[in-house]
């Protein structure tokens, strides 16, 4: 019932209406798998959507931190992950963006380091391949460094995740 009009909101160019479409979907996703498999469709769509973040040039509108729109960016990465969860077609189809957020990405702030965390459990949560899970690993290897426990712990509870899938 609900499907054409979430699936048409991904169509919109308003950030706060993508935001929720893609909260929508998780939501709708977690409620039943016939979804699921229905937006795993979508995936391509929301790689170009989240490219688009990635290499938009400055707009003080969705600006935070000099990272355009990481609220978006996030739910993006949340949503690819639970559509790559058991789906091998999927996370191929977003192992190049993945590898270019977690590359990409500013760490000097937290808003970087919350895109990273994001893009690390999206990895760690698909069927991505090993040098992508390698890069993941990485990350929290960096995290681990920085200089800030908060960013220690959240790396530490990751890796300890990590070791149970692997």
């Amino acid at each position: 019932m609900f499907l054409p009009s979430a699936r048409s909101l991904l169509q919109e160019k308003n950030h706060g209406v993508l935001l929720t479409a893609a909260r929508l979907i998780i939501q709708m996703c977690n409620a039943s798998p016939d979804v699921l498999a229905h937006f795993r469709k979508m995936v391509p769509q929301l790689i170009r959507i989240l490219k688009n973040l990635i290499l938009s040039g400055y707009s003080p509108e969705h600006d935070v931190c000099g990272i355009a729109d990481p609220f978006l960016q996030i739910a993006i990465l949340q949503l690819l992950c639970k559509l790559g969860r058991e789906d091998g077609e999927s996370s191929e189809a977003m192992n190049d963006i993945l590898a270019q957020v977690a590359t990409n990405t500013d760490t000097s702030k937290n808003v970087g380091n919350a895109i990273l965390y994001e893009t690390v459990l999206t990895i760690m949560g698909t069927k991505s391949e090993s040098g992508l899970r390698v890069l993941a690993i990485n990350i929290l290897g960096r995290f681990l460094l920085n200089n800030d426990k908060n960013i220690r712990y959240v790396a530490l509870n990751t890796l300890l995740r990590t070791i149970d899938v692997e």
